[in-house]
């Protein structure tokens, strides 16, 4: 049993319309992922690599999970956008599509439940992006738990 086969009941449960808002291709191999990383220089957490094992760069409504990549271009285009203000710890890993927005993990901040999940909210500078939850099966089962809706959007003022 896969940590992650939450998200495979989940989408069993949902009618055909309801699942084309869905892509889950399958995950990569570990050892193919770590040399990836590697070739890229990043540093992500273990949550998205396990992850990434069981499915790449899956899109989840309006949520598309970067590639490796994408990831590389995304922190390169925020050193850009964001200038001094930007925090090398942050990686983004999910965009929400048409909008900008991108859910982020800042990697100097974890506890046992994994590391910290930011809401990129891209009008405001990353000292100000608000925490949603640590770690990424938290994240999913929350996600899951709310039809893939911004669950803590209702959770700040």
């Amino acid at each position: 049993m896969n940590q992650y086969d939450f998200v495979d009941e989940y989408l069993d449960n949902l009618t055909k319309q309801e699942i084309s808002s869905y892509e889950i291709p399958p995950g990569r191999a570990l050892r193919n992922l770590l040399e990836l990383q590697k070739e890229l220089n990043l540093l992500l957490p273990k949550d998205l690599i396990d992850f990434y094992s069981f499915s790449y760069a899956p899109r989840f409504e309006e949520y598309k999970f970067l590639t490796f990549e994408e990831i590389r271009k995304e922190i390169d285009k925020c050193i850009y956008v964001y200038d001094e203000y930007w925090d090398n710890s942050m990686v983004p890993f999910s965009l929400l599509m048409g909008v900008g927005d991108m859910i982020v993990f800042n990697t100097a901040i974890s506890d046992t439940e994994g590391t910290l999940i930011v809401d990129g909210f891209h009008e405001i500078p990353p000292i100000e992006w608000k925490p949603i939850c640590y770690g990424l099966e938290n994240w999913l089962r929350e996600m899951v738990n709310n039809k893939f809706r911004p669950f803590w959007l209702d959770q700040h003022p």
